[in-house]
């Protein structure tokens, strides 16, 4: 991961963080795997 990559990935992580408790368990995983797999 870049450090650049990294930046934009923690910049997602908390923008995410505002509306996960919207959404399930369930389909917070399924977000995480997806933002993790692009860094990747």
């Amino acid at each position: 991961m870049t450090e650049e990559a990294n930046e934009n990935h923690l910049n997602l992580s908390l923008s995410y963080a505002r509306f996960r408790r919207w959404i399930s368990p369930k389909e917070h995983f399924s977000l995480e795997k997806t933002l993790y797999a692009r860094f990747e």
